[in-house]
């Protein structure tokens, strides 16, 4: 029996089989104090001291009766109290709602008549500290809640007025859609109009598609693939229906060169003519892409590596540069395994005479290359000429006077003492190109892990070398000699002087 007061529950009758463990769930009111009666069997409580059982009654999984305990509480031999009371509160704001009294009997061993010691069990409902016995007003359930929206619904808008809702609703979203589209379009064209190059840089370099660039390299496959450098992949191709050969730098995903950056060297480049620098023909920027194409450098000299065109759309770049048979002393000409590679002195002389010619060009244009190194030192079939290529040209009249760990850049064992100190100008570059007379000079890397730590850096094992046994000793030995000893001693000067 349940009311709003209390209940009654009759503890069933269970199977012989294996039943020692019975727990019930009562949903009561939070908020109230509970009596919890128990009411015990008098057979059921003999059955189990018979058969030796030991059993216990927990409310909210607190000990509340065991056989121990009706054994002590008889009055006399033949009285045994038959029920015991609890009190149970469940603390909290009755707003609450509901929660569960929970009534377990357990059992070291099943009941031996089918039922336990247990007979039932009265929950009684007491008044609070407001002596009020009501609860809050039940909420409707879900499923009624819909039910009551729907017939709502119905009563105000109608069976035709809802399809009409309907069809304005479908209007609105589609007006949202386009308009969010047409904003995303011409934010899409605001981009591509900042990531493109100045108009006078667009009327001096070319401006390629990816699809010509794809064309070209052979969608970049590694047959056309011809080096790596620090801003990437170089590729031979053909543009112009084959009528001319490129150099293509695709620039990494993991490159620290950003958009900013890359328009800046195109913007560079296209005013920087000289015969040793690596002319920049065009660019391609399109889908997250930076390429170079290059035919060595608009730095107009006859030494740097000319720019010729670009490509920009949708954040894929290109730049392409002019073409030529080259290779990078840094490969070519200092491999101690393969002799027959190794430079002779005159063609060193050019080499350092060219790239001397292309570096001050540039510092000259109030550029600072960044990093000046052997590898960016390119040489073509003869040997007897150089350009300068892989820029990170900055200017001299808005390059910050420090660098942030961020901003690092150049290659370690070029690097002048005063970069530790975020520091750089016109003299790193001079200082790199010391290095680089030094590896000429030795045949030596500037930074080789195969030797010993202590002359493992050129720079640092060549330093003292040259002041304690002078200069030939310190010589390339596959030169075998065949060298003016006073231009070994002009190079070593300049090499002290940067």
């Amino acid at each position: 029996v349940n009311d709003m007061f209390g209940m009654w529950e009759t503890v069933p009758k269970q199977k012989a089989s294996k039943i020692n463990n019975i727990t019930w769930k009562v949903s009561v009111n939070v908020g109230f104090g509970y009596l919890v009666r128990l009411h015990f069997s008098e057979i059921g409580l003999k059955m189990a001291k018979i058969g030796g059982v030991i059993f216990a009654v927990h409310i909210n999984e607190m000990i509340a009766a065991t056989r121990a305990d009706m054994v002590r509480e008889r009055d006399d031999e033949n009285d045994i109290r038959w029920y015991r009371d609890y009190m149970v509160v469940t603390k909290g704001h009755k707003e609450e709602g509901k929660r569960d009294v929970v009534i377990c009997l357990q059992s070291s061993d099943e009941f031996i008549d089918g039922h336990g010691p247990l007979k039932g069990f009265e929950i009684m409902k007491l008044s609070n500290h407001d002596n009020s016995l009501a609860s809050p007003n039940p909420v409707p359930s879900s499923h009624e809640s819909s039910y009551r929206t729907r017939q709502n619904l119905h009563k105000v808008l109608g069976h035709r007025n809802m399809i009409a809702t309907l069809a304005i609703t479908l209007l609105v979203a589609v007006n949202i859609i386009l308009y969010i589209s047409r904003q995303i379009w011409e934010s899409g064209g605001v981009e591509e109009k900042e990531n493109m190059p100045s108009a006078r840089a667009v009327r001096l370099c070319r401006r390629f598609s990816l699809a010509e660039i794809q064309l070209a390299t052979g969608n970049f496959s590694d047959a056309h693939l011809f080096g790596r450098g620090g801003f990437g992949n170089v590729y031979k191709g053909l543009i112009d229906n084959g009528g001319e050969t490129v150099g293509i730098k695709r620039q990494k995903l993991e490159s620290r060169q950003g958009a900013h950056e890359f328009l800046t060297e195109i913007e560079t480049l296209t005013e920087l003519r000289h015969v040793n620098l690596v002319t920049l023909v065009g660019y391609c920027n399109e889908h997250g892409e930076m390429i170079l194409v290059s035919m060595i450098s608009t730095i107009k000299h006859e030494n740097v590596i000319e720019l010729l065109g670009y490509c920009v759309d949708g954040g894929l770049r290109v730049l392409a540069y002019e073409f030529f048979i080259f290779y990078a002393i840094g490969k070519k000409g200092f491999k101690a395994s393969e002799p027959g590679l190794a430079l002779s002195w005159d063609q060193r002389v050019k080499i350092a005479v060219g790239g001397a010619k292309g570096l001050e060009y540039i510092h000259e244009k109030g550029q600072i290359h960044c990093d000046i190194k052997s590898s960016n030192f390119l040489l073509f079939d003869d040997y007897d000429f150089a350009k300068i290529a892989d820029f990170y040209l900055r200017s001299r009249t808005t390059f910050s006077d420090t660098l942030d760990s961020t901003g690092l850049i150049g290659t370690v064992g070029y690097h002048a003492p005063e970069y530790v100190t975020g520091l750089l100008s016109w003299r790193s570059d001079v200082y790199s190109f010391g290095v680089l007379l030094l590896e000429l000079l030795t045949g030596r890397k500037p930074i080789d892990h195969t030797q010993s730590r202590d002359q493992q850096s050129l720079v640092t094992w060549a330093t003292p070398m040259l002041y304690k046994h002078g200069v030939e000793q310190c010589v390339d030995p596959r030169l075998n000699r065949n060298y003016p000893p006073e231009a070994v001693a002009k190079v070593y000067d300049q090499y002290c002087f940067a």
